[in-house]
């Protein structure tokens, strides 16, 4: 039987894991690159983020002052990379650190699902 994964802003369980990665996948594609994510979309984000955060025990990091969409340059083997859309929160002292909104919803399901 699938299982459901609720994501505490949401106000609709998601039937499947996939569900929820397809609906974050979508968000991220119709996302402007690089421009502060605004209403729902931050507050969806975000509460995936502070999920993330609490089912595994890291903390959360108060001076997040935006989420974003950007792009990644990511090794795939020796010299070769690939460019991809994903998650970013931005820090008050400028810093942008990428967020795997995949990794942080398997790891809440695994959570919710044991």
């Amino acid at each position: 039987m699938a299982k459901q994964v609720t994501i505490n802003a949401i106000t609709e369980p998601f039937p499947t894991q996939k569900a929820a990665l397809e609906f974050f996948q979508a968000l991220k594609d119709k996302c402007e690159i690089g421009t502060p994510l605004v209403d729902t979309n931050a507050v969806y984000v975000k509460a995936v983020y502070e999920q993330y955060c609490s089912v595994t025990n890291w903390p959360i990091l108060d001076e997040i002052v935006a989420f974003s969409v950007d792009y990644k340059a990511e090794e795939i083997s020796l010299g070769k990379f690939r460019t991809q859309k994903c998650f970013w929160y931005h820090l008050r002292d400028g810093t942008k650190v990428d967020f795997s909104i995949i990794k942080a919803i398997q790891k809440i399901s695994r959570a919710q699902n044991p």
